[in-house]
């Protein structure tokens, strides 16, 4: 099987040192690591990104076949630029992954480009896009209080409802899909996540442990 996978999440400032970022990371590690005897394909963005070589290199390193390719349009197409430069764009981002012609597009964050020089859409390719939560269109009132951003996010929801399978992070997340976006269940399925490798349990002498509680003014044995 040849997979695509789009990078901008990792590339953007709005989600590559974040949350999504890391998980985009992770995900990626995880695909190349269980399915070794699959074609990987991934794309990067030539308009964003500030450690571009440094991230491309890496993600070379994890496995050697790994097949990075780029793209570029004119910039700026942020959703908040010129429309018709942003539609080309789209157009162009297309373009390039029906050239690539994978079996299967994944789409590690579809909620890019409201400020950021990102283009993130699919055509008539089978797609699957990961679904993290619907907490704006639940919260409407709270979290789309403005026409632009509510114009940009209603575009999103709609692309979703078009994917032929959104990877939700939770059972939660997965219920939510079905209730709101009102595609069929067999759509959606909750592929979960887990702690990055960075975080894990460490044994600390008791003596340390006594100085950083005290250096910290913590009382009690746990912090959240």
């Amino acid at each position: 099987m040849h997979i695509l996978i789009d990078l901008q999440a990792l590339q953007s400032e709005s989600s590559g040192a974040r949350g999504i970022g890391r998980y985009t990371r992770a995900l990626i590690e995880g695909i190349i690591r269980v399915a070794p005897d699959d074609r990987i394909t991934l794309l990067m963005s030539g308009m964003i990104g500030k450690k571009n070589g440094q991230l491309r290199r890496a993600l070379a390193g994890l496995r050697s076949d790994i097949d990075i390719q780029m793209w570029t349009a004119g910039t700026p197409i942020s959703f908040m630029s010129d429309k018709h430069r942003r539609h080309a764009a789209e157009e162009m981002f297309k373009a390039k992954v029906s050239q690539i012609n994978p079996d299967v597009f994944l789409i590690p964050s579809l909620f890019e480009g409201m400020l950021d020089d990102v283009s993130v859409t699919f055509g008539d390719l089978p797609t699957a896009i990961v679904l993290y939560d619907m907490i704006p269109l639940v919260f409407r009132d709270i979290y789309l209080d403005g026409n632009d951003i509510a114009t940009w996010y209603d575009e999103k929801v709609e692309d979703l409802k078009r994917a032929d399978l959104l990877l939700a992070i939770s059972d939660f997340t997965a219920e939510d899909g079905r209730k709101y976006l009102k595609v069929p269940a067999d759509r959606i399925v909750a592929v979960g996540t887990d702690a990055d490798a960075l975080f894990f349990k460490q044994d600390i002498d008791p003596d340390q442990w006594a100085k950083i509680s005290y250096d910290l003014g913590l009382t009690r044995p746990f912090l959240m």
